[in-house]
Order: structure tokens, then C-alpha cells, then sequence
């Protein structure tokens, strides 16, 4: 009889045991689910964050391509303003020409006038005295 008892205190224990690692069993269990399921998320997490620096790879390279297009624009009108100053320069070297070349014009010019009325001066001498001779 005594065993009997401690066959049955062992079951019982045995059984309480069980019990105890069935519940333990299923907590893991449920544990296990929910760390799956929080894995599941930090996934789809890692998939979408993923699909962002792609996107924003891809947005990168544009905005590269388009530095690159700005600058090849910048270093252009750079060197349209150097042309734009050499050509002023000619300008200003040709205007200065110009003045220099109407200023030896302009004096050439005075002394023909200056010899012009000597010679119209001469002529209305010789006229009058051409007039003279006549009345006489």
C-alpha cells in the first residue's frame, strides 16, 4: 500500500510536472509566435526601408546627373563671359582706333579747309583784280 501512495504521489507529481511543462510549452509556444510574428515585421520593415534607399539611390544619381549638367551649363557660360570680355576689349581696342582715326581725319580735313579758303582767297584776289583790269 505504501506503494501504491508513493506510486501515486510520483504520478501526481509526474502529472504536475507535465502540466507545468505543457503550460511552459505553450508560452514558449505563444513566445515563439509573437518573436515570429515581430520578425515578420521588422521584415516587411527591412523590405520597405530596402525599397526606400533604392529609391532614394535612384533620386541620387538625378540630382548627380543633373549637378553635373548644371555645372558642364556653369563652366559654358563661364567661358561665353570670358568671350563676351575679349570681345569688349576688341570693342573698346577699335572704338579708341575709330577716335584716333576721325581725330587725324577731322585735322586733315582742317588744313584742307584752311588751304581751300587760301586758295578761294587767292581766286577773290585775282578776281577782283581780274574786275579791276576790266573797269580800266
Amino acid at each position: 500500500m505504501l506503494r501504491q501512495i508513493t506510486s501515486e504521489i510520483n504520478l501526481a507529481q509526474s502529472e504536475a510536472r507535465l502540466k507545468q511543462s505543457i503550460k511552459e510549452g505553450e508560452q514558449l509556444k505563444a513566445e515563439g509566435e509573437q518573436l515570429k510574428a515581430e520578425g515578420e515585421q521588422l521584415k516587411a520593415e527591412g523590405e520597405q526601408l530596402k525599397a526606400e534607399i533604392i529609391e532614394l539611390k535612384a533620386e541620387g544619381e538625378k540630382l548627380k546627373a543633373e549637378g553635373e549638367k548644371l555645372k558642364a551649363e556653369g563652366e559654358k557660360l563661364k567661358q561665353d563671359e570670358e568671350e563676351l570680355r575679349g570681345l569688349k576689349r576688341t570693342l573698346m581696342d577699335v572704338e579708341e582706333v575709330f577716335k584716333n582715326y576721325l581725330k587725324i581725319e577731322g585735322e586733315k580735313l582742317e588744313q584742307d579747309k584752311e588751304k581751300l579758303d587760301e586758295k578761294i582767297e587767292s581766286l577773290n584776289k585775282v578776281e577782283k583784280t581780274f574786275e579791276n583790269q576790266k573797269k580800266e
